[in-house]
C-alpha cells in the first residue's frame, strides 16, 4: 500500500501532552499566518514559540513594510530578493518582544499552504533561514512531512540546508 499522510494535528512521537498543547497553538498560528501571506508566488507562515514561557509570534512571508506584493510577474520573479521569509519575520518580532530565558531555546514551526490548505514540506533547504535561526539560538525547527511532523535541532537543520541538492555545499 501507499504511504498515508498523517494529520497535521497529530501529536509528534514522544511529545508530552503539555508540549503538544503549545505546539498545536503554534501550528494553528503558522497556518493562519501562511493563509494571510500577500505573496502570489508562495504562501508560508512560521510560528516561533517557547513551550516553557508561553510566548508565541507568527507571521507570513511578505515584503517588509511599506513595500507590498502587487502579485505581478515581476514581483514573483524578484520574490526571493523582496520578501522576508516567514521564519525571519516571526523570529525578529519574537526576539524584539521576548524577555529573559524566553529569548533562547525556542521552537519554530514552518507551514506552507496552497489554496489556503497546509501542504507537506520538503527537506531543510533554506540556508538564509537555517543560518539565522542557528545564530538566534533556536532549539528546534518543525517541518510537516508525509510521515508527520519532524523536528530538527538547529545545527542539523543548518547542515541539511547547506548540503541540500540545490546548494551541494560540503561541510
Amino acid at each position: 500500500g501507499g504511504l498515508v499522510m498523517r494529520s497535521i494535528y497529530q501529536r509528534p512521537s514522544g511529545m508530552s501532552e503539555h508540549a503538544h498543547r503549545s505546539f498545536l497553538l503554534a501550528v494553528e498560528a503558522a497556518i493562519e499566518a501562511a493563509r494571510s501571506s500577500p505573496c502570489a508566488k508562495d504562501q508560508r507562515g512560521a510560528a516561533v514559540y517557547h513551550v516553557n514561557y508561553g510566548h508565541l509570534v507568527a507571521l507570513p512571508n511578505a515584503p517588509p513594510a511599506p513595500f507590498v506584493c502587487d502579485r505581478s510577474e515581476a514581483c514573483q520573479a524578484a520574490c526571493g530578493k523582496l520578501a522576508v521569509h516567514a521564519e525571519m519575520a516571526a523570529l525578529l518580532k519574537y526576539l524584539a518582544s521576548a524577555t529573559g530565558f524566553a529569548a533562547q531555546g525556542m521552537d519554530v514551526v514552518h507551514v506552507r499552504t496552497v489554496g489556503g490548505e497546509p501542504v507537506t514540506s520538503g527537506p531543510p533547504s533554506c540556508i538564509t533561514c537555517s543560518r539565522d535561526m542557528l545564530a538566534a539560538e533556536v532549539a528546534r525547527v518543525w517541518l510537516w512531512h508525509d510521515e508527520g511532523w519532524r523536528s530538527y535541532d538547529a545545527v542539523d537543520f543548518h547542515a541539511r540546508s547547506l548540503t541540500h541538492e540545490k546548494h551541494r555545499l560540503s561541510l
